[in-house]
């Protein structure tokens, strides 16, 4: 579709449909210190064999706002978008119907501190890792931000986060599974804060039906977990060698075939303050 390098285009009512990059961006790639912005433009079933099907951005810091990427696909990662390095803000936004043949269906973030607001994953699928959202060593910030319906073959159905330390306010899991672990989010030696999350409906093949931590300590401030589910144990959240927080939160409804229909701690010390099972 379009190559940007070292380059910051402006674009307004733009479509980009069905294009076909080889290695990065089937719709746009962003390089070399790229700030593209972007109001009123839409990505729909373009392809790359590596990353990024809809776009990619390498060192590179564009602005988004009222932006779908819709039908989009990577042989590798970030089915919508991939990022490398930079800080794309993104404002207005809808992932939905994307599909990475690895990780990150709806969005893949290396090293990178995306900036979401009001930004919705929908229906988005990764045959690995993190069908909503994939972040590698990466600090994002989402705020009214909704995961709905994604699914990942293996582990975060909604959000798959390894060494990073996001901040979640104002976000809504819902209706997200994953084949394996944490239908909800799944959190690798990552330390992230939720503050005013719902995990609701979200399921797990194995354990971690809402949230799975491994070697994990997230920080849960006003976060409820209802109405989700693992066929083996933590209905609601499953935790392995981490120290989380927990303050203010609710499980209701949570369910799990083996043990743990709220909680699962294995060989983890979590904290818990004005917690309702």
């Amino acid at each position: 579709g379009m190559h940007n390098d070292n380059s910051s285009p402006i674009l307004s009512n733009v479509t980009f449909s069905s294009n076909t990059a080889s290695y990065y961006g089937g719709g746009m790639s962003n390089t070399y210190s790229s700030s593209s912005t972007l109001s009123n433009v839409t990505f729909i079933a373009n392809t790359a064999g590596n990353f990024g099907g809809g776009m990619y951005n390498n060192s590179s810091s564009p602005s988004l706002s009222n932006v779908t990427f819709s039908g989009n696909t990577a042989s590798n990662h970030g089915g919508g978008m991939s990022n490398f390095g930079g800080s794309a803000s993104l404002s207005n936004v809808t992932f939905i119907g994307n599909t990475a043949t690895r990780s990150g269906g709806g969005m893949y973030n290396y090293n990178n501190s995306a900036t979401l607001s009001n930004v919705t994953f929908i229906d988005n699928l990764a045959t690995n890792d993190g069908g909503g959202m994939f972040n590698s060593q990466s600090s994002s910030t989402l705020s009214d931000v909704t995961f709905i319906d994604n699914l990942a073959t293996n582990d975060g159905g909604g959000m798959f986060n390894s060494q990073s330390s996001s901040t979640l306010s104002d976000i809504t899991f819902s209706g997200n599974t994953a084949g394996s672990f944490g239908g909800g989010m799944y959190n690798l030696q990552g330390n992230p804060t939720l503050r005013n999350v719902t995990f609701s409906s979200n399921s797990a093949t194995n354990d971690g039906g809402g949230m799975y931590n491994n070697s994990s300590s997230p920080r849960l401030t006003n976060v409820t977990f209802s109405g989700n589910s693992a066929a083996n144990d933590g209905g609601g959240m499953y935790n392995s060698q981490g120290d989380l927080s927990l303050t203010n939160v609710t499980f209701s409804g949570n369910s799990a075939a083996n043990d743990g229909g709220g909680m699962y701690n294995l060989q983890g010390n979590p904290s818990l303050n004005n917690i309702t099972f």
